[in-house]
């Protein structure tokens, strides 16, 4: 499967998906009075997936964790990020 998934690999149809979703994810997620932190990174992780796309020549991981060791290994975003876990 890994195999096929880098065989027919589309940047640019991954980027399309992963905006989408996260378009999605605002709409459906921040649009309320009270939104719970969790629901932040449903909309944050598609967004850093596209940054990858656009940086990396590889399809994004599915990690989180990996996603933000490479995009955001430091600054003001990272540590709000990084904050919400404690």
């Amino acid at each position: 499967m890994k195999h096929l998934a880098e065989r027919f690999y589309s940047p640019l149809g991954a980027w399309h998906h992963y905006l989408s979703m996260a378009k999605g994810n605002f709409r459906g997620y921040l649009r309320g009075e009270q939104v719970r932190t969790k629901k932040y990174l449903y909309v944050l992780r598609p967004l850093l997936a596209c940054l990858w796309i656009q940086r990396f020549p590889e399809p994004p991981p599915m990690a989180f964790e990996l996603l933000l060791e490479r995009l955001l290994p430091s600054g003001t975003l990272r540590k709000a990020i990084d904050g919400c876990w404690t």
